[in-house]
This record gives C-alpha cells, structure tokens and sequence, in this order.
C-alpha cells in the first residue's frame, strides 16, 4: 500500500506542477528573417551513439542555415525528474526523448504539442500504425485521439530457449503447456526451471493479460468490468498455482528482469524473453549456453499483440520554436536517420519503409536471425496497450494485484475484487 500511495503522492504532484506549466504558456518567438535560432536536444542516455547521431544533427542544421542544436545527453534515471523541473523553468529544451507513460501524463496536462495537428498526414501514415497508437491517447469520449510524441526507436523481445534443457519438448503456446513443461523439468532436474515471468513490476502483469487477448483498455472503469472475465481469473490462477507449485524461481516475485538473464545464463532456465541484444551478452558470459540456444517470437501472446517498448520525440508547448522542433523531431526519426541508428544499436526503426529494409531480414548470424524475427514480428504487431493519463498508478495497482495473488495473502477473486476496487477510486 505504501508504494500506492507514494505513486498517487507523486502523481498529484506532478498534476500541480503541470497546472502551473500550463498556466504560463509562452507564445512562439516571431524571429526576424535569418536570424540566429538555437534549439537544444534532450536525449536519454545516448550519448555513446554520438558518432550516429551527430552528423544527424549536423544535416539539419546543414538544411536550415540560421539554426544551431545544442544536444543534452541525459541519464535514463533522471530523465523525468529533470523534464518536470525543466517545464516549470522560463526556457525548456525543444524536443525531449521520452517514455510513453511518462509523457501521456504530460500531455494530459496541455504540455506538449499534438503531432496529429503538426504533421500531415501522409508523414503520419509513413510510421508503424501500432508505433503511432502507442504514442497516442483518448483525453474523452467526444474528442479525437491526441499523439503526444514522435515514434522513435523500439524493442521487441523475443524468445530465448536452451535446447539443453527442452531436449524433445517444444516450446508451449499455452499456460496449460507452460505446466507440463515445468512439471516435466521438476521431475527431470532438481532447481531447473521452464519460466521465470516478471508479473509484479512496471505493471507487466497488466500487459500479459493485454497481449493474450484478454482486456482492451486501461480506462480504470471499463478494465475494473473487464477484471470480472472468468478467463481473466482462470489465468491469474494458473500462474499463482505454477508459482505455490515450486514451479516459478521464488525471486521472480521480488527481482527485475536481470534476474531471469543471470538463471538463463547459468543454465537452468528453459525459456526467456529478452531482446535481441541479449544474445551478444549471452555468448560472452555463457558460451555453453550460447551454442545450446535457439532463438523464436513471443510465446503466451496473441500474435498481434505482441508486446514491445517504444521511446518518443515529444515538443513542449512552451518551446520558442515548436514548429521548428517538429521539424527537428520528424528529421531524427525520418527513415533513413533510423535505420542509420538501428544499424548501429540494438534497436528497431518506428518508419515502416525503414523496418522493410532487407538489413532486418538478414539471418546470416545468430544476432541477425534474432534482429530479424523481432523485426517481423512488430510488423505483424496491430495493437498496443492503450495509454491512461494514470497509467503509472493503474501500472502499480497491477504490480499489487498480482504481488497479493502469487503471495496467496487472499483467494484470485478477492484479489481481483480489491483491484477493481482501487481501479474505480482512480476515476475520473
């Protein structure tokens, strides 16, 4: 509960601070002809694809004599932190890398300029139409979807399994063929193990649910009536028996994705979703593991649903220059500058023409077949989770369900009924 209420504290925080923000919008800098324009950068932590990301910055400023960029390489951790103090300063950078959730919350509050009113269409129509709804948000019933920020590079995990461990057993598609996968290494292997699922974090239980097909939204009232499905508590339950069954490492309850890395890597977990770039780790720190591992899409989620994780280019209302820095935002993810930047990291391009390239259907290596499948995969991927302006407090209403569920402190309906519960005090 105590973390509830932290995340409430902090969201009603922010609410006041975005209060402010909205209250002294500045209007645009009418500049004279050819005069002098500085626009600064935001970015997270990537500073290490400077070599990448530079010349992009030096072609636009290449194309637009008068304009400089100044860009600022900021730490993940404080990303946020630093965006809202930022906000409520007299200047605020131009176009600032951001998570969806996060800056749902912003956009929520009038703060950043809507791309469905400042690009045209046909640019709109050239990103992934699941990569634009995921940056994309209903404010009410009447109004039109709003998108918050540019789709910018994405991860889509795939699935690592130790063909050691599996030896003639497939990988399952179903959580009935997760438990005869697991009973079967119980009785084969002491300490070895099928899954090591992270449910309780970053509202991941809530996504699961999403990505095998059983609810649609995370508007807190309709998801409270949707938590009612007989489906929905059958698949709770399933996991929870796994879990009380010894069939779940106990740590999965408490640690972070890491965790399952450091089982797959010792060699006694059978599957694990991970990204691409993992494979590299893997080969490094476990070359046994490495040569027993094969490498397939998602698993346990419908096929259009398959998750992924996306990082926007949004533009603040009160930049001096908004419609300079849609300009910057649309250079940086244009198709080329993508590709440019998934070529050099362990990342996909959001350009649809960008992820067709044959560079993603190269499967000459190990780390190209697992690029590959990942990349097609999100092609085939038509929906994403809808975004909330709470969505990190209904994120953290999940991660309590699903901590009370596999901790048996109550029954599977008792504990969805709480969480339905807390669902309808968050509305409006």
């Amino acid at each position: 509960m105590t973390n509830i209420k932290s995340n409430l504290f902090t969201w009603f925080v922010s609410l006041a601070f975005m209060t402010t923000v909205v209250g002294c919008q500045s209007s645009p800098v009418v500049q004279e002809e050819n005069a002098p324009i500085t626009l600064e950068l935001w970015t997270l932590q990537l500073k290490s694809f400077e070599a990448i990301i530079q010349p992009m910055l030096n072609d636009f400023e290449a194309h637009h004599p008068n304009v400089s960029v100044r860009w600022v390489d900021v730490p993940f951790s404080q990303g946020e932190k630093r965006t809202l103090t930022a906000l409520l300063s007299p200047t605020v950078p131009d176009v600032v890398n951001l998570n969806p959730d996060f800056a749902a919350l912003l956009a929520y509050r009038g703060t950043l300029v809507d791309m469905n009113t400042a690009v045209p269409k046909a640019i709109q129509h050239t990103y992934l139409p699941v990569a634009w709804q995921a940056a994309s948000m209903q404010l009410d019933k009447t109004a039109s979807p709003i998108t918050f920020g540019l789709p910018w590079y994405l991860t889509s995990s795939i699935t690592f399994a130790n063909k050691a461990i599996l030896g003639s057993s497939t990988i399952p598609t179903t959580l009935e063929g997760v438990e005869v996968l697991a009973r079967s290494l119980n009785k084969q292997h002491i300490g070895y193990y099928a899954v090591m699922p992270n449910l309780t974090q970053s509202g991941n239980g809530l996504k699961a649910l999403f990505q095998a097909g059983l609810i649609d939204t995370t508007e807190p009232t309709q998801l409270a009536v949707q938590l009612e499905k007989p489906a929905v508590h059958r698949w709770i339950a399933h996991w929870v028996g796994l879990y009380q069954q010894g069939f779940i490492p106990a740590e999965a309850l408490t640690e972070g994705p890491q965790a399952a890395v450091d089982r797959y890597q010792s060699g006694t977990l059978a599957l694990m979703p991970a990204g691409a770039n993992f494979l590299t780790m893997i080969e490094e720190n476990a070359p046994e593991v490495y040569q027993n591992t094969t490498i397939a899409p998602q698993f346990l989620a419908v096929p259009s649903r398959r998750g992924f994780s996306e990082m926007l280019l949004v533009v603040p209302r009160k930049s001096q220059y908004p419609q300079l820095a849609v300009k910057l935002a649309l250079h940086l993810t244009n198709a080329a500058n993508q590709l440019a930047l998934a070529k050099a990291a362990p990342v996909l391009p959001s350009i649809q023409s960008a992820l067709s390239n044959p560079f993603f259907r190269q499967t000459a290596t190990p780390i190209d077949k697992a690029r590959a499948i990942s990349a097609t995969q999100l092609l085939a991927t038509t929906q994403a989770l809808p975004l909330h302006p709470r969505q990190k407090d209904i994120n953290a209403l999940s991660d309590r369900a699903f901590q009370s569920a596999l901790l048996v402190t109550i029954s599977v309906p008792a504990v969805v009924t709480q969480w339905q519960t807390d669902l309808r005090q968050l509305s409006p």
